[in-house]
């Protein structure tokens, strides 16, 4: 309505004012501005509510680069850490990586252990750069693939996230498909590799979205793979034929690994077995030499949850096997530090004890 009376307004005040006569041309001209007019004064005030949200976002923006930290570049070389010390940034001082010094074997398999909350993740986020360095060196490959506790995925397909906008080379996608244990997934989806995994992987569970995360680093062509508890997600099963296929072959030949992992039977297998405390190196044990070999999937099974002391025994032995024979002694008492087996020793020496104070047999009454 209000179009409409400003127009009679205008034309009343034409004739009755200006006492000029109302012809067509004068009429049509006339709405024809009036309209114009409008839609102008219209997308004026749409501008204006624009650009007070614009520069609310601007304001955002603002805050966020200014508390932002700067990229950290390290200089490019071998995996080392000498004598330094991380926080996650320079406003927060409650968690921090101190004295960390470890000559990562280049080339070989790096294992990092510890309990929940020692800075077995936050290592990792040191090498990468996303923690603060505040004293110390840091050198690295300048390419770096990581895998990360929690699957990183984009929403295309599952070989999209793979390749990850590499070249494609089916022998190499092939063979790093079969490592993974992807092939029967791929099967069972509706259009195989060509399923779309949803934002983060919602179409995925969660060992599924683990594997394809450690297949798009294995397909990288990186000289360094930071892999952070990969096996988390995956049942015993199918951690064990991983380990097989990826890191018991020459999958990974000539490429620097640090794993992040709480199994306790994957340590005597690395080249080197880093163990975090408290933001802290506890140990370093060296195996250089070591031959990883498969392990047998009973074995793990019963580690994991039997309370049988000869299983653990049987695994002490079998890992003595893959190493050199200087190393077995070693070997054996890293795996009575990490206390993998003090229940089943214990249980056994208590069963043993009740065997010999028991009394022996009435012998006449065995006597016909």
């Amino acid at each position: 309505m209000i179009p409409v009376i400003t127009l009679l307004t205008i034309f009343g005040l034409y004739v009755g004012v200006v006492q000029q006569p109302l012809t067509a041309a004068v009429a049509f001209t006339t709405s024809t501005l009036t309209l114009t007019l409008k839609r102008n004064l219209g997308l004026v005030a749409f501008m204006t509510r624009n650009a007070s949200e614009a520069l609310v976002s601007l304001e955002r923006l603002d805050r966020y680069f200014s508390s932002a930290e700067p990229l950290i570049r390290f200089p490019v070389g071998p995996l080392k850490i000498q004598a330094a010390t991380f926080r996650r940034s320079k406003k927060e001082t409650s968690f921090r990586l101190r004295d960390i010094s470890i000559d990562f074997v280049d080339g070989g398999l790096n294992i990092v252990s510890g309990k929940s909350g020692s800075g077995k993740t936050s290592l990792i986020l040191s090498i990468l750069g996303e923690l603060a360095l505040e004293s110390g060196s840091v050198g690295r490959p300048s390419d770096v693939a990581f895998a990360s506790q929690t699957p990183w995925l984009q929403n295309k397909t599952i070989r999209e996230n793979i390749v990850f906008n590499a070249p494609f080379e089916q022998a190499r996608y092939d063979r790093i498909i079969e490592a993974c244990c992807l092939p029967l997934d791929l099967e069972e989806l509706p259009s195989g590799d060509q399923t779309e995994v949803g934002e983060d992987g919602t179409a995925l569970s969660g060992g599924q979205k683990s594997r394809i995360a450690l297949a798009r680093a294995l397909y990288s062509k990186t000289p360094l793979l930071l892999l952070d508890d990969i096996f988390s997600t995956l049942d015993t099963k199918t951690t064990a034929e991983v380990w097989k296929l990826c890191f018991c072959s020459d999958m990974l030949k000539g490429r620097t690994v640090v794993l992040v992992t709480q199994i306790p039977w994957l340590a005597p297998q690395a080249d080197l077995a880093i163990t975090m405390e408290d933001g802290m190196v506890k140990a370093i044990e060296q195996n250089l030499g070591v031959i990883r070999k498969p392990v047998r999937l009973e074995l793990v099974q019963d580690i994991g949850g039997s309370s049988d002391g000869d299983t653990a025994e049987a695994w002490i032995a079998e890992a003595k096997q893959l190493q050199p024979a200087d190393k077995r002694n070693d070997i054996a008492s890293e795996m009575e530090a990490s206390g993998g087996i003090t229940r089943f020793t214990s249980k056994k020496k208590n069963e043993r004890e009740k065997n010999s104070s028991s009394p022996p047999p009435n012998l006449s009454s065995l006597m016909v």
